[in-house]
C-alpha cells in the first residue's frame, strides 16, 4: 500500500498494490505497472483549484506552481491532523480502557479522565486491620486444650472443627477422645492416639451417645486400645478416611450407614472392620487380625465393600450377610474363607473378586438368591484335604451363578459372566 507520499516520481515494477493519495512532480510523472489498485492521477500543471477529486486521487503538478502547491499542501496537512488527532484519541482510549480494567481486576473504582490528575492525597479513613486474625487462620480447636474427667483424657462436647497438634498417650482406665456431640469433625493431622495395651485404656476414639450422627475422624493412627480402636457403633452417617487401627481390640466399629475410605485394620485382636447396616467401605486393607478382616455378618444388611484387601486373617477375609454387594475384592491366605455368604443371608452380589491360598474356601456362599459372576478362585484349601474347583468356589446351586470354567483353557466364546477356578484334586 504506497499512500500519503510527495515524490519526485513514483515508479512501481509489481501487482497487487493500493497506490492512492500521493503526488508527484510533473518531470518524473507516475510509472505504475498494470495489475494495481490505483486512485486517479490528476494533472494540475498549469495550477488550479481542486474541487471535484475522489477522496484517493493522486496529483500530478509542476514544481513552479504557485496556486496549486498550496491547495494540495492544505489538503494532505488538514488530512494528516485529522489521522494523527484520530489516533491520539484511540490510544487515549485504549489507555483508559486498560486502566479500567486492571482497576476491576483490582477491586478498585477508579473514574478514569482524559488528563491525568494526581487526585487527592488525603487518606479516606485511618487504615484498616491487614493481617487476619489467629482464629480466622486457624478456625479449628485443638484437642489438647479440651478438659477430660475421669472416664476420658478429652471429652468433645460441641459441634465443629477439632485436631491435634501432637500424639496423645493413653491412661490406663481411661478412653482417650469421647465425643459427646453431633456434627464434629476431628482431624488427627497426622498424629496418633496410643492405648496403653491389651490390659490397659479402653477405646482410643468414642461416643457414647446412642444417636451420634455425622462425625469425620481422619488422617492418623489410632493404636494398642485394649477394647476398639474407634467405636461409634451406636451412631449413624459416619465418615472414617485415612486412618490406621492396628493391635487393637477390634479396629473400627463405625455404626450404620458409615462410609470408610483408604483405611488400614492390621494385627487388632478381633475384626478388623465391624460394619452395620447400609456401610460403604472401599479402598481399605485387613490384614493379621484375630477373627474377620471385614465383617458385615451381626446387623450388616445391604453393605457395600468395595475395591479392598483383606489377607492373613485368622477368620475370613470378608463375610457378609444380606444384600450386600461384594465387588473387586481381593482375598489371600486368609485361615477360613476368602469371602463368605452364611446361609442365613440371601440377595448378595458377589461379583469381581479374587481369593486365592485361603485355609478353606475361596469364595463360599451357603444361602440362596444370591448373585454370583465373574469371581476367580485359584490354590484354596478346603481344610487341606482337597482342593479345586469345588473348593475354590463353594456355591449353593439355587443361587445365580455364571458358569464355572476350572483349570486352564482357551476361551473362544463365553457369556462374559463365567467364574474361574482351579481343576485340581488332591487327596
Amino acid at each position: 500500500m504506497i499512500f500519503y507520499n510527495y515524490n519526485l516520481g513514483l515508479k512501481v515494477k509489481g501487482t497487487a498494490n493500493l497506490i492512492l493519495k500521493n503526488s508527484a512532480q510533473n518531470g518524473f510523472n507516475y510509472d505504475i505497472a498494470p495489475g494495481n489498485v490505483v486512485g486517479e492521477i490528476l494533472d494540475y500543471s498549469g495550477g488550479g483549484t481542486v474541487t471535484n477529486a475522489s477522496p484517493w486521487a493522486n496529483f500530478r503538478f509542476e514544481p513552479s506552481t504557485t496556486k496549486i502547491l498550496p491547495t494540495l499542501l492544505k489538503i494532505f496537512l488538514c488530512r494528516a491532523v485529522k489521522a494523527t488527532k484520530s489516533n491520539k484519541r484511540k490510544q487515549t482510549m485504549k489507555r483508559n480502557n486498560s486502566l479500567a480494567k486492571w482497576a476491576a481486576i483490582c477491586g478498585l473504582s477508579v473514574t478514569v479522565q482524559s488528563a491525568f490528575s494526581q487526585g487527592s492525597l488525603t487518606p479516606p479513613g485511618p487504615p484498616g486491620p491487614m493481617m487476619k486474625t489467629l482464629q480466622q487462620v486457624e478456625p479449628r480447636t485443638d484437642v489438647l486444650t479440651l478438659p477430660g474427667d475421669s472416664q476420658t483424657l478429652y471429652k468433645i462436647t460441641v459441634p465443629g472443627s477439632y485436631y491435634l497438634t501432637t500424639n496423645i498417650f493413653g491412661v490406663s482406665g481411661k478412653d482417650g477422645i469421647r465425643i459427646f456431640a453431633n456434627n464434629v469433625a476431628l482431624d488427627l493431622n497426622g498424629f496418633a492416639v496410643v492405648g496403653t495395651g491389651p490390659l490397659g485404656g479402653n477405646e482410643g476414639i468414642t461416643s457414647t451417645l446412642t444417636s451420634v450422627s455425622n462425625l469425620l475422624v481422619c488422617n492418623g493412627q489410632v493404636t494398642d486400645w485394649s477394647s476398639r480402636g474407634i467405636d461409634t457403633q451406636f451412631g449413624s452417617y459416619c465418615r472414617f478416611e485415612r486412618l490406621q487401627l492396628s493391635r487393637n481390640g477390634f479396629g473400627l466399629s463405625p455404626g450404620s450407614t458409615a462410609t470408610i475410605i483408604n483405611c488400614q485394620a492390621t494385627a487388632n485382636q478381633s475384626d478388623g472392620f465391624e460394619l452395620k447396616e447400609a456401610c460403604l467401605i472401599q479402598g481399605c486393607v485387613a490384614d493379621g487380625n484375630g477373627r474377620d478382616g471385614i465383617s458385615a455378618l451381626f446387623g450388616g444388611e445391604g453393605c457395600m465393600v468395595k475395591d479392598c484387601e483383606a489377607n492373613s486373617n485368622i477368620g475370613n477375609g470378608i463375610d457378609i450377610f444380606r444384600r450386600c454387594v461384594v465387588v473387586n475384592n481381593y482375598c489371600s491366605g486368609n485361615r477360613a474363607n476368602g469371602i463368605l455368604a452364611v446361609a442365613s443371608g440371601y440377595q448378595n452380589r458377589i461379583d469381581s473378586n479374587h481369593a486365592t491360598g485361603n485355609t478353606t474356601n475361596g469364595i463360599a456362599v451357603l444361602s440362596a438368591n444370591n448373585v454370583v459372576v465373574r469371581n476367580s478362585a485359584w490354590g484354596n484349601l478346603a481344610g487341606g484335604l482337597t482342593h479345586g474347583c469345588d473348593a475354590d468356589l463353594a456355591i449353593n446351586i439355587t443361587n445365580i451363578i455364571g458358569q464355572r470354567i476350572c483349570g486352564p483353557t482357551v476361551i473362544t466364546n463365553g457369556s462374559g459372566w463365567e467364574n474361574f477356578g482351579d481343576y485340581f484334586f488332591v487327596q
